[in-house]
């Protein structure tokens, strides 16, 4: 009896270290250099459960939190989970510089640093130099249709620079 009992404990004790598991964090950015006044987005990826809203105050100032928001997944797959969790921030480059964001501190695990280079804004005159600092071009995959036949048409957008608020519309087409 003593026995069954032991062995149901082992079998419990080892299903509960599967769910509990030492949380690797992470901090990646999306993107280096960006330019003054875009945004930038700062990852926190971890493999435990979430967390609330990890501290940020190791932000240098020349930064401005713009958005944040949470994420978090879990998979079971064959008996194995993972636990992906963590956190996005959208942050605003405000001045020019090489700045460190420092490693954040989740749940005793520290992130390594990243080392920014936020270069000084496109002025007018750099993109009025640039003759396709934004283009779109459209295609369709026959030079000739007949009436009702169905056709593939390709839109493409192409910048060389950030735009901030751009949005696009559907095409409309006639006849």
């Amino acid at each position: 009896m003593v026995i069954k009992h032991y062995h149901l404990f082992l079998i419990i004790i080892l299903l509960m270290q599967s769910l509990v598991i030492n949380g690797e964090v992470a901090s990646t950015i999306d993107r280096n250099p960006v330019r003054v006044n875009e945004t930038f987005e700062l990852t926190l990826h971890m493999d435990t459960a979430p967390i609330s809203r990890p501290p940020l105050e190791g932000l240098p100032p020349e930064f401005e939190i713009v958005r944040s928001s949470s994420f978090y997944q879990r998979n079971s797959i064959n008996g194995k989970t993972t636990v992906q969790a963590g956190w996005h921030f959208t942050i605003k480059a405000i001045e020019e510089g090489v700045y460190t964001i420092p490693g954040f501190e989740v749940d005793g695990d520290l992130t390594d640093s990243i080392l920014l280079k936020v270069l000084p804004p496109v002025s007018k005159t750099d993109v009025a130099g640039q003759q396709d600092a934004i283009r779109l071009t459209a295609e369709v995959n026959y030079k000739s249709v007949y009436v009702q036949q169905q056709l593939v048409y390709t839109i493409r957008l192409h910048r060389a620079v950030q735009a901030q608020y751009a949005s696009l519309t559907e095409p409309s087409m006639e006849g």
